[in-house]
């Protein structure tokens, strides 16, 4: 089975360099997709080298800047060159986040979540932002990107184990939430182009729907709720969101009654060894809502975190500063980026954050609309919904990264221009370039 990971990565590798020979530019965006939002997909394992994964990461970034300077201009199209609102008002969020440390306890846990921040969220961020404007095409390389991540992490648990049957040891590098996380990405755009193209285009849905359907497996397997519900949120999302006409919303709302109903099933199925221990775990806290040790602890820092908020006067702890407030010893988070946010960086931060969540989904259905019936790359877009759920659930500003790059990615794709309408730079010729 080993052979058979290190042959895929072998192939994926050749078959990336070849495409890099016609297309350096989409090449060049699929790798950085892929370290920036499927890092847990790197073979750490095969390759046990310390920083091997965010090396790779900041190579793909090195290789952005290399791209650039060597005066490749970016497609032409919106957005105009420059910082668009939605970078600008995360660039300005990153130094409120610096600004917010200072007055922290402990200043080690926000300095090192600065530090996190700014490599896995800022600097994937800026290197986008290079490679932007997007176009549909774009789209679907970051599809091929997102979706072949999704396989070589469920490929890695079936080779070296599922976390949760192995005690939840999986290594020292690699959280089991982080793993669900990009497996349960992979699942949610499978299925969403499932759920549109199942009447539209019925034999490349019947070609995802098993992809999807696995990796919604394998997401159970894994123990994790909130990725599992969180592909659900997806489907929903571009059922209301991105859905091209009434039959689109029909066969989204089908496929998704389907896979709800697969779901209910597997998790129905008597446990069958430690293999399954990650399924009854779900069925269990399922079962337990609200009484489970998992949620007891999160009731209990959502209480830590609204005390310190009222304590402040709205003002915030600063960043990193709820590990002291919960009396941890170590990073410690309340488990959902609005309670973060809001202890932490006060009514500051929540502004900052409810502005970009707010823009985000906004031009999320802007583009969709712009899109047509291209669900590919739509399906891109509809990972939003399923990272603002995990983002609401688990991890912590750091870790729920994708829902601010998703935002991003949607105003860095272009719109169409108005039909009848000449650009700015055509009027120029037309009126100053002109004899006479």
């Amino acid at each position: 089975m080993t052979l058979l990971l290190w042959a895929a990565y072998g192939i994926i590798a050749i078959a990336l360099v070849l495409y890099g020979w016609r297309e350096p530019r989409r090449a060049i965006l699929f790798a950085l997709v892929f370290t920036t939002f499927c890092m847990e997909a790197l073979p750490v394992r095969l390759v046990p080298i310390s920083g091997f994964a965010p090396a790779m990461a900041l190579g793909s970034v090195v290789l952005v800047v290399m791209w650039r300077l060597a005066r490749h201009d970016p497609p032409a199209g919106n957005p105009a060159p420059g910082f668009e609102p939605y970078t600008l008002l995360m660039i300005t969020f990153w130094v409120f986040l610096i600004a917010m440390v200072l007055g922290v306890a402990w200043p080690e846990n926000g300095t090192s979540k600065v530090t996190w921040f700014s490599f896995k969220v800022m600097m994937p961020l800026i290197a986008l932002r290079m490679m932007a404007p997007f176009d549909a095409r774009d789209l679907r390389v970051m599809f091929a990107s997102l979706l072949t991540g999704a396989v070589l992490v469920a490929a890695n648990l079936a080779v070296f184990g599922i976390p949760i049957a192995l005690g939840r040891s999986y290594d020292d590098a690699i959280n089991p939430i982080s793993l669900g996380r990009v497996v349960c990405t992979g699942g949610a755009i499978a299925l969403v182009v499932t759920a549109f193209d199942l009447f539209r285009h019925p034999l490349r849905a019947l070609a995802l729907a098993p992809v999807g359907l696995g990796l919604a497996y394998t997401v159970a397997l894994n123990g994790e709720r909130g990725p599992l519900l969180a592909i659900g949120l997806a489907v929903i999302g571009a059922f209301f969101f991105a859905a091209p006409d009434l039959r689109g919303r029909a066969s989204a709302l089908f496929v998704g009654t389907l896979a709800a109903c697969a779901v209910m099933a597997v998790l129905s199925l008597p446990a069958a060894g430690s293999e399954t221990a990650g399924v009854q775990r779900i069925v269990n806290n399922l079962q337990s809502v609200g009484e489970n040790t998992s949620d007891a602890g999160r009731v209990d820092r959502f209480a830590v975190a609204w005390q310190g908020f009222v304590d402040t006067q709205g003002v915030g702890v600063g960043t990193g500063g709820f590990a002291a407030l919960n009396g941890a010893v170590r990073n410690d988070y309340p488990h959902n980026l609005i309670m973060e946010v809001a202890v932490e960086q006060g009514l500051g931060g929540l502004c900052f954050l409810g502005t970009l969540l707010a823009l985000g989904l906004w031009r999320l259905t802007q583009v969709a609309a712009s899109l047509g019936d291209d669900t590919i790359a739509k399906a891109v877009l509809c990972v939003w919904f399923s990272a603002l759920l995990n983002a609401m659930v688990s991890s912590d500003l750091v870790g729920n990264g994708s829902v601010f790059l998703i935002g991003a990615i949607a105003w860095m794709t272009g719109l169409p221009e108005p039909a009848g309408n000449e650009s700015e730079e055509a009027l120029y010729e037309t009126r100053v370039c002109q004899p006479g």
